[in-house]
Parts: C-alpha cells; structure tokens; sequence
C-alpha cells in the first residue's frame, strides 16, 4: 500500500491569472477617479450656489440703506 499526498488547490499551476487581478486593480483605479470627480462637481456646485446667492448678504450695496436713497 503506497500513500500518496492529495493534490494541493494552491499549486503552482493554479496560480489566478495576473491579467484579471490588473484588470480588478483597473476598475478599482477608475471608480475612485470616478468618485472624486463627482466630488469635485459636488463641491464646484456648492461654492457657485453660495457665491451667487449672496453667501449670507454680507457687505455691498444691498439693505435698508440703499433702497430708502441714502
């Protein structure tokens, strides 16, 4: 009776091919390039929101002041 070892799952041969993890590594580079360009819109958004709407009616010309002629 001869023992023999069972073949191991993580060969060497069965090594994942290094072309699909470069292509996960790829998507997950692009998402993140994705994700923070919509971060940037988002906050390029908000700071035209605030700038054109007065941003709290500080300073200029506007109030009580300037309507009433003085």
């Amino acid at each position: 009776m001869t023992i023999a070892t069972p073949p191991s799952p993580h060969a060497p041969d069965a090594e994942p091919d290094a072309g699909v993890i470069e292509d996960a590594r790829a998507r997950q580079r692009r998402q993140r390039r994705m994700i923070a360009a919509l971060a940037l819109a988002a906050a390029a958004a908000a700071a035209l929101v605030v700038g054109f709407g007065g941003g709290g009616g500080a300073g200029g010309r506007g109030g009580s002041a300037s309507r009433a002629g003085l």
